[in-house]
């Protein structure tokens, strides 16, 4: 199993026990907005993430004399206090001492997100905190959260140069309520030090010794500070002192210095004393350098080049890019054999190998990227000015396409025609949207390494079909305000589906119905389509089977929804109503009550929670469990154990649900 893939399932796992139900979407279509009834706007469902803002990583940002990067990433940088809804706590020692001069962030969670947030860090993206703050002298925080998002989780980073660095994640604030950390216990931890000299014993003054997680888990939000880890530098008599690592927690140590190779000590479990000595011996370092060119020999800057070791006993990876002159050096490698992977925007990736450290003379040669014409035509076969393209892989034998690869927007197109640049060696269709059109699709083309002549396709607009209805309660009066939204046919959504953005071809849009309930999509790409139905005082309900045509009105009648039923109650752990634990509802499936369903709730610091969905009639499970910070497999333990059901009877519009944990110490 590689890295990668164990990332990813800890990156699934963690999203299952922080909820398992709520997580990310897919970034959007551009759509252009469509005017629905009553003038409210048919929008993409799928919004973009507003506060996964940082700053990307630029390529070779270690590259310059090994000084780890301590870029502050742009964002909130107010502690939000004022806010209705946040997160509160009281720093304190292990004497129960409160502390001042404690710096605490509020970070992106991970339970919402994952994989976006996964892919992002692969890119390079830091992501900013979205409030922060640092103690007073009662060593009491508050950071505040502007707007609520329902099963939005977040995580407070906290630091101090006498405590040991402190993640509290898995944190879920209701509306209108502050998440009570409580008294947040800071330790002291140990500390590292020793003597870095070369292998004759010579000492190697300003050489960076840099402490960080060994234990194979990627902190994708680091504290503004950490994102190398701690770091120190040595004296002049080669010595260095880190404070305060976590005897806990494995660490990997390094020492880069210039002339000499990079070494590391890995896995190490460092003990519970106070001091704990560890001691290098740098070797002489090698170099490996060289030149990266286009075909016609012209130098490419500002390509990242990442050095390797093939070697299995290896794992030395090095960063750099290159200058003006197209020139690359990554250094301090130590005896051996590697990899040389180059990349640069609008050139394929090239990968050269073996290379023996020591070889400074290469000559690298980056292959352009292909080249596209998109031409896109109106309803009326006139050439289109403004329009959206995307350009989205094409796989055999599937029907669907991938995520967008390229997104280009296109304004004042004289011909209708827009070139592309850049684009990799594959299948494809170019997708396209418009205003007053529905979107459509280009025949599959192709690009190929090396290509001469770039392909030509073309995309004809046309208005697109129309979905009409009316939605009703149960005595047939009108509903204002459903929340409507277009999905695939059969489409059932689940943590999964969500998380692996499932294609589609479909026009998703969402609206809401009028003062005299009626909808009306319009623009729509032809296709199998579903509905589904939301609104806070009635159950959800979905309408499947629609074929849309263009040039044709899919006419649905009146879509009746139930009111269904309300689900509070209080959460108790040990008998005692208590805050921040999770409450999961799901339907027990069977002949006679074949619905789907799931929710979730988080109770506030007087213990009650309200689900965020209204209950059909039915036979329904509960779980909870406490917020147990970073300790899934207590939480699964009761969730376990708190296991009960409990009926919703047909016509009942509110149910008391009174929930029982027990602690485990």
């Amino acid at each position: 199993m590689t890295t990668q893939i164990k990332i990813l399932l800890g990156l699934l796992l963690a999203a299952a026990i922080g909820f398992g139900i709520t997580l990310f979407t897919g970034g959007p279509d551009p759509l252009i907005p469509e005017t629905g009834t009553e003038g409210s706007p048919a929008i993409d469902d799928d919004g973009p993430t507003d506060d996964l803002k940082g700053e990307g990583k630029k390529p070779g940002d270690h590259a310059d004399d090994r000084e780890p990067v301590r870029v502050r990433a742009e964002g909130g940088t107010a502690s939000g206090s004022t806010y209705e809804q946040g997160v509160r706590g009281i720093l304190t020692d292990e004497y129960n001492q409160p502390i001042e001069g404690a710096q605490v962030f509020l970070m992106p969670g991970m339970g919402l997100q994952s994989l976006k947030m996964f892919k992002l860090h692969q890119e390079g993206v830091r992501f900013a905190p979205l409030a922060e703050t640092v103690t007073k002298s009662g060593g009491a925080f508050r950071l505040g959260i502007k707007e609520h998002r329902e099963g939005k989780q977040y995580e407070v980073k906290i630091l101090h140069d006498d405590f040991c660095d402190r993640s509290l994640p898995n944190i879920i604030p209701q509306p209108l309520d502050w998440w009570d950390l409580g008294n947040v216990k800071m330790k002291s931890g140990v500390t590292v030090f020793g003597r870095v000299t070369t292998d004759t014993g010579v000492p190697v003054p300003n050489a960076i010794v840099t402490a960080k997680d060994g234990s194979g888990t990627l902190n994708i939000t680091p504290a503004p500070g950490r994102e190398d880890g701690k770091f120190a530098r040595t004296n002049a008599a080669g010595d260095y002192e880190i404070k305060n690592l976590d005897s806990v927690q494995i660490f990997a140590l390094s020492v880069t210095a210039n002339d000499f190779a990079k070494e590391e000590k890995n896995q190490l479990q460092l003990s519970a004393g106070k001091r704990y000595q560890l001691d290098f011996q740098l070797t002489p370092g090698k170099d490996i350098g060289g030149t990266v060119v286009d075909p016609q020999g012209k130098v490419i800057k500002g390509a990242k080049v990442t050095v390797a070791a093939l070697s299995q006993k290896s794992q030395q990876t090095e960063i750099t890019t290159t200058d003006q002159d197209g020139y690359f050096v990554a250094h301090g490698l130590k005896v051996g054999v590697y990899t040389v992977m180059v990349e640069a925007e609008g050139y394929l990736t090239a990968d050269e190998k073996p290379i023996p450290a020591g070889q400074t003379d290469l000559t690298i040669t980056l292959e352009r990227t292909g080249i596209v014409i998109v031409t896109v035509l109106d309803k009326n076969g006139d050439p289109q000015h403004d329009f959206h393209c995307n350009l989205k892989a094409a796989f055999d034998g599937e029907n669907n396409y991938g995520n967008p690869l390229h997104s280009i927007p296109v304004k004042g197109a004289k011909d209708g025609s827009v070139t592309i640049t850049g684009v990799k060696p594959m299948a494809y269709v170019a997708e396209v949207f418009a205003k007053a059109h529905a979107k459509n699709f280009s025949d599959r083309f192709t690009i190929t390494a090396g290509q001469v002549d770039a392909p030509r396709v073309t995309v004809k607009l046309n208005e697109g079909g129309v979905i009409h209805g009316f939605v009703k309660d149960s005595t047939g009066k009108p509903i204002k305000g459903v929340k409507i939204k277009t999905m695939p046919n059969g489409l059932v959504e689940n943590p999964f589906t969500l998380m692996f953005q499932v294609p589609y071809t479909i026009t998703k849009v969402t609206q809401t119905s009028s003062i005299n309930g009626e909808f009306r999509f319009t623009q729509l790409y032809s296709g199998n389509y579903q509905l589904k139905f939301d609104h806070p005082s009635f159950c959800s309900e979905i309408v499947k089977g629609i074929e849309v045509q263009s040039g044709e009105t899919s006419t649905v009648g009146d879509i009746y929804i139930t009111r269904g039923c309300e689900v509070s109650g209080i959460a108790r752990v040990d008998g005692k109503a208590h805050g921040q634990v999770r409450i999961n509802v799901s339907s027990v499936n069977d002949e006679k009550n074949p619905v789907q369903f799931s929710c979730e709730a988080v109770s506030d610091n007087e213990g009650k929670f309200l689900l965020s969905k209204r209950l059909p009639p039915g036979k329904y499970q509960v779980m909870a469990a406490q917020n147990v910070q970073a300790n899934p497999l207590i939480m699964m333990v009761q969730f376990n154990k708190s296991k009960k059901v409990f009926h919703i009877a047909r016509g009942r519009e509110s149910h008391a649900l009174d929930v029982q944990i027990q602690s485990i110490k």
